[in-house]
């Protein structure tokens, strides 16, 4: 059985690009691209490691309430996230969330 951070295999679709990059540079793991559809939000869970939050698309009405503090993620930057601690994430907009996502230790 594989542990989670061997899910670190690059598909071929990526190779050569800036995605590919991102996820060695970070050492990312079980990395996904996630969408959150308009005017839906997550459960209010925790996570069992930090993660890499790279927005793509995102906008002022889309954000993530980390225990009691909202935070809005800018496209453009990539965050360290604690998800560890209870959290959700919020689109309140009328477009599509996307972010890649990776897990790190």
């Amino acid at each position: 059985e594989l542990k989670d951070i061997e899910f670190n295999q690059v598909v071929k679709l990526l190779e050569n690009t800036y995605i590919k990059e991102l996820i060695e540079k970070f050492k990312l793991f079980r990395t996904r691209l996630m969408c959150l559809k308009p005017k839906t939000c997550l459960t209010w869970h925790n996570d069992y490691s930090q993660r890499i939050h790279i927005p793509i698309v995102t906008n002022d009405k889309c954000f993530m309430v980390i225990e009691n503090t909202k935070i809005s993620l800018k496209a453009g930057y990539a965050y360290q996230v604690d998800t560890t601690k209870m959290h959700t994430a919020i689109n309140a907009s009328l477009e599509n969330r996307y972010h890649i996502v990776g897990c790190v230790y």
